[in-house]
């Protein structure tokens, strides 16, 4: 995690039911109704912040190939190859869900959070300041994890790699309770999986450092769009208490939205970042983590959560999947709230709680609707028999001929 050193010690774990904690008290919620048969209109976005990247153009798009520089020896991007990723869409709009989740935000004390919710199963969405940009904190590292992925997809990378740990890259990092793997320490030789697994499990800054160091980071950067995130920025390696000298200096901040971590999420669920078998990896890695306290304490026994938080003095945000009962979904919170000075961790979990009570609700009462018989008859109605079918076959019909389409017209070019 990247954690301001005014803050006295790691975030708290161990309160979530996923291990072993009593999970927080269900609310009731009423049944939403279905969604529209037609989409609704989205609101359009927000534009992207001045800081933020522009989408690189479609024919460029993407996490191409990497090749070794001859200067450096950093794995970087070769441009004009093609992504390795397919599209995702957030789906439709569920203007029900849209009003729940609004209403569920100011119940839970959120107000000015963004948040982006993605019922994989419905595919339809519900979001709220989606595309506000947020210092990142340590959810910039599962955008790096795919990117360390693509190379590895690529045959540029190893998992099993060998990769020495530079005593520049070491700053202090969480020990989750119960963790006994050992602190990484400079000139330690480990593997890149090692390295990956580390950087998202305990949210590791030494593991992330190290990993910079591996990829050209303008690079990486600029393939984000092929992830669906234009408005995510890396832009600088991770510290806490003791700051790691960096190269380029000042290459600017961290930087996503809760939108664009969605959209990455659902790839990943949906087997679309990178690759099926690189997707599957990567939620192996998420569903590891150890910070249980956000969205993960709002879920059942039972459940399944595939996730990333991150926290600095500043901000304290929580992104995952989740999988219960029937229930798929992605959900990205985002807060400008110190974890620390507010009970944002309990709001988080209110939100992530309430959502899923919604949804059930909303689950249980189209059931409902489809198992409904059919209306009988209106009283005093005849009910007229079918006529029997006859056993004659019916008279053949010369086919008529099937004109060709004519080639339509061309569409004048955009401007």
């Amino acid at each position: 995690m990247e954690l301001n050193p005014n803050l006295p010690n790691a975030p708290r774990a161990g309160t979530s039911p996923l291990n072993g904690a009593q999970p927080v008290a269900p609310t009731a919620q009423p049944a939403l109704a279905g969604p529209a048969a037609a989409p609704a209109a989205a609101a359009p976005a927000a534009a992207p912040p001045a800081a933020a990247p522009q989408e690189p153009p479609a024919a460029t798009i993407g996490l191409p190939p990497a090749r070794a520089t001859a200067t450096t020896g950093q794995l970087r991007l070769a441009t004009g190859a093609p992504a390795l990723v397919s599209p995702a869409s957030p789906g439709q709009r569920d203007p029900a869900l849209q009003a729940k989740l609004e209403e569920l935000i100011k119940r839970n004390g959120l107000e000015g959070a963004g948040v982006s919710l993605r019922n994989l199963e419905t595919g339809t969405f519900a979001a709220v300041n989606e595309q506000a940009s947020f210092g990142s904190a340590s959810t910039i590292k599962v955008p790096l994890m795919a990117a360390v992925m693509q190379l590895v997809e690529a045959g540029k990378l190893d998992l099993s790699q060998q990769v020495t740990v530079k005593a520049s890259n070491v700053t202090r990092t969480w020990e989750p309770p119960g963790d006994k793997r050992p602190i990484l320490r400079g000139g330690e030789r480990v593997t890149v999986e090692h390295l990956v697994d580390l950087m998202i499990s305990r949210s590791d800054n030494t593991a992330t450092n190290t990993l910079m160091d591996l990829v050209d980071r303008n690079a990486v950067a600029a393939g984000f769009g092929s992830l669906g995130m234009p408005r995510t920025q890396l832009g600088k390696k991770l510290y806490w208490g003791n700051r790691v000298p960096d190269t380029p200096r000042g290459a600017g901040q961290n930087v996503t939205t809760a939108g664009d971590m969605a959209q990455l999420f659902q790839r990943i669920a949906d087997g679309t970042a990178v690759s099926p078998g690189a997707s599957e990896k990567m939620r192996g890695w998420l569903r590891g983590q150890l910070d249980h306290d956000k969205i993960a304490r709002g879920l059942p026994p039972g459940a399944t959560f595939y996730g990333k938080s991150g926290e600095t003095s500043k901000v304290t945000h929580d992104v995952g999947i989740v999988e219960v009962g029937g229930q798929r979904y992605v959900l990205a919170v985002m807060t400008k709230m110190n974890v620390d000075n507010s009970n944002v961790q309990q709001r988080i979990a209110g939100l992530s709680r309430d959502l899923l009570g919604a949804m059930q609700a909303q689950s249980a009462a189209t059931a409902r609707a489809q198992q409904a018989p059919a209306a009988a008859p209106p009283a005093g109605v005849p009910v007229v028999a079918a006529a029997p079918l006859t056993a004659e076959p019916a008279p053949a019909v010369a086919a008529a001929p099937v004109p060709l389409p004519t080639a339509p017209a061309q569409a004048a070019p955009a401007t």
